[in-house]
């Protein structure tokens, strides 16, 4: 079991991206339609599991950062979103 540290989720980085995430229309529905996607691996023949779809939606966030370039910004913005728990979010929205 995972250890909650930051208002029930495993760390702020991961409270963080599922608040905004959740904030806007657009990207609450794209959160929603990753959660629910029933599509089939064709290698396994079972439908997506938790993990997949977790690095569904990190790779979807990652192509909306502003990770442009190499400074402290970006080094740092990566660093937080290395930081965050995408399965968590991912089963915490399975859950709804």
């Amino acid at each position: 079991m995972t250890t909650k540290t930051y208002n029930n989720w495993t760390n702020y980085e991961t409270w963080c991206v599922n608040l905004w995430l959740t904030n806007e229309e657009e990207t609450s529905q794209e959160l929603d339609s990753i959660v629910q996607d029933r599509a089939v691996n064709s290698t396994m023949g079972e439908p997506l599991n938790a993990w997949y779809k977790a690095e569904m939606l990190k790779h979807w966030v990652l192509d909306l950062a502003p990770l442009d370039g190499a400074n402290m910004f970006t080094d740092l913005l990566q660093s937080a979103l290395d930081n965050v728990n995408w399965q968590e979010i991912i089963e915490n929205h399975q859950n709804d």
